[in-house]
């Protein structure tokens, strides 16, 4: 028999590593354009795919599949609840003036970031201000899926 596995002590890993590295670069959190996750709403961060997973996995030390795992068993991670897939390509942009870009995207819920940052972070104790980043209605069809059953995005986020 495999021997189980603490999420909840991955997670508290996870969290403290993330709010370490943002203490030293506030880059990597809700700088579009140059960061792996920004809040879009408030409830949730897009993630950059496959940057997100990896740059988890390089600070702490744990594997890939292991990290994945990890988000998705204790929710996260939103997963498509019948392909469960938990990336899309998204059109977004950060500016009204800028050429929408397609990245690989994926959403984890605001509290596994803010939380790291508040309980873990010295600096920060409070939650991040949700960005100028926003996602072409276009690719609104294409995310629907991961949402099911779940709080979907603000309509805010979305831009024609």
């Amino acid at each position: 028999m495999a021997p189980l596995i603490d999420y909840s002590n991955i997670i508290n890993l996870l969290q403290k590593e993330l709010a370490r590295r943002y203490e030293l670069d506030n880059t990597i959190l809700n700088v579009p354009g140059k960061s792996i996750a920004c809040k879009i709403d408030e409830n949730y961060y897009l993630i950059l795919y496959p940057s997100f997973i990896e740059y988890l996995c390089k600070i702490s030390g744990i594997l890939p599949n292991s990290v994945t795992e990890t988000l998705i068993k204790t929710g996260n991670l939103i997963v498509d609840p019948v392909t469960r897939d938990f990336y899309r390509l998204v059109e977004v942009r950060w500016n009204s003036e800028m050429v929408p870009i397609t990245v690989k995207a994926g959403f984890v819920v605001n509290n596994f970031i803010d939380n790291s940052l508040r309980f873990y972070g010295r600096t920060i104790k409070s939650s991040l201000q949700i960005c100028n980043l926003k996602i072409s209605t276009r690719s609104k069809s294409n995310i629907e899926s991961l949402f099911v059953n779940k709080t979907p995005l603000n309509s805010r986020v979305f831009f024609d």
